[in-house]
């Protein structure tokens, strides 16, 4: 596993988080982990800071493995220090799903779309 980068995107702005140990399976994993979490708010009332926050508090499992780094424009890692960056985002279209614009090496792209699924 390799370095990745998540940024949580919002109207608001972004919020980024640095994993230091992170594939595709570990991402989806880690995504569901914060949905999961109790301190989760719903997806409809999705805000940047806010799901990269509970995002960190749900996944971080020793020193220094997550680390917040700030707006996209203002945060010091290079596209070549990460394997993947993962765009995490609600849209207007699609208030109730999360999506999430997958880039990384070699131009690969792919793209994800997380909706819950309530069970009565």
């Amino acid at each position: 596993m390799k370095p990745a980068l998540f940024v949580f995107i919002d109207d608001e702005g972004t919020s980024c988080v640095y994993v230091h140990r992170c594939d595709h399976s570990a991402a989806k994993q880690m995504v569901a982990r914060t949905l999961a979490d109790k301190a989760a708010s719903p997806i409809k009332y999705y805000e940047a800071l806010e799901f990269s926050t509970t995002f960190v508090a749900a996944n971080k499992r020793r020193p220094y493995d997550l680390l917040f780094v700030g707006d996209i424009n203002t945060c010091d890692i290079d596209d070549e220090e990460v394997s993947a960056i993962y765009e995490v985002s609600v849209s207007s279209e699609m208030p109730n799903a999360l999506s999430i614009f997958v880039s990384g090496e070699h131009d690969m792209q792919e793209a994800w779309i997380l909706k819950p699924t309530y069970i009565h």
